[in-house]
Formats: C-alpha cells, sequence, structure tokens
C-alpha cells in the first residue's frame, strides 16, 4: 500500500500516516503496511503482542493480588472485632476461588484461634461463625504442619489425609517479621 500511497501522492501518504495514527490511538500497538510485510518484522510484532499479553495477564494478578491484601488489611486493623473474621474469610475465598476456607490467629497463649469458617454456596460465601481455639500441642494435619514448620503447603490430593472429599487444600501460616500471627486454609 507504501508504493501505492506513493505513486498516488503525498495527500494518500499523509492519509496513511493519519489512519496509521488514529488505528494506534484506538488501542493498536502497532501498525503494518500489506506491501512492507516481511518475515522478521511479522516475527517482531508477534513477539512484541505475545510479551505485551504476558505484561497486561501480569499486571491483572498484581491488581487481584493488592486488592486481596487491602480488604484482608481492612478486616484485620479496620473492622469491628465480630466482623473481622467474615471478612477476611470472603476476600479470601474470592481471591483463591475456593468452596471453603478458615481464617485462624494466634492469641496471646499460642493458641490457634478460629473464629469461623465459610464456604461458598448456591447463595453466596455462608459464613459460620463456630470459634474453636486449638492450644499449641494439638496441632495436627496440613494446617498444624504448616503452622509448625511456618511455611505454606499445597497438597493436590489431600483427601487421605483429611478424611474428606477434598481436591486440593492451601495451608498458608501468616507471618509478621517471622512470628506467627495466624493461618489461612
Amino acid at each position: 500500500r507504501l508504493d501505492q500511497a506513493v505513486e498516488a501522492g503525498p495527500q494518500t501518504l499523509i492519509d496513511d500516516i493519519d489512519l496509521a495514527l488514529e488505528t494506534i490511538a484506538e488501542g493498536a500497538a502497532d501498525y503494518l503496511l500489506k506491501s512492507d510485510l516481511s518475515g522478521g518484522l511479522l516475527m517482531r510484532v508477534l513477539r512484541y503482542s505475545i510479551e505485551r499479553k504476558r505484561i497486561e495477564e501480569s499486571l491483572r494478578r498484581t491488581e487481584q493480588e493488592l486488592e486481596f491484601k487491602n480488604q484482608v488489611a481492612a478486616g484485620l486493623l479496620g473492622a469491628p472485632e465480630r466482623e473481622m473474621a467474615p471478612r477476611v474469610l470472603r476476600a479470601m475465598l474470592k481471591f483463591m476461588q475456593s468452596e471453603e476456607g478458615t481464617f485462624g490467629y494466634i492469641d496471646r497463649d499460642g493458641a490457634l484461634v478460629c473464629p469461623a469458617t465459610a464456604h461458598t454456596g448456591a447463595d453466596g460465601i455462608e459464613v459460620l461463625e463456630n470459634s474453636r481455639r486449638f492450644p499449641r500441642g494439638t496441632w495436627t494435619g496440613i494446617w498444624g504442619r504448616a503452622l509448625e514448620e511456618k511455611r505454606p503447603l499445597l497438597l493436590n490430593e489431600p483427601a487421605q489425609e483429611m478424611d474428606a472429599e477434598v481436591r486440593r487444600v492451601l495451608a498458608v501460616p501468616l507471618l509478621d517479621r517471622g512470628e506467627l500471627v495466624g493461618l489461612f486454609e
């Protein structure tokens, strides 16, 4: 098209440049003329497009993680005590796209206190306030290991260990400067 534009005169070339600028202004990443296509140019454009898509996806994930962290922080720091666990659990289940979840914190005596559990049902996320307290010596299973080892554990086939039909479990100890302060499961 560029050859045709040059032969047709300067106005056609200006029109092509205007069209290219308008196309890019509307969100196009690049503008190619059919007459100017080469293998190298096409490969460069494809690589650029793939990298741009990867960066956009990474940015989207980062934004989701930041939103999750802000929701958890608001629940932990800004919610009245009775609303803390439900807010944290809702944020956790939404972010993790999970069906069930537990949140707990370590009390002054070093026990894990789980003020509520939650599960996703037909009506959305249901939070069950069933406060349970687990002294340090009673920590067992996946979450117990995660707490004792102070590291996240992901099991893809935990049904045998949990005595339930669970596909995956992620237990994440919450640490503050290396000190154990809670758990997401």
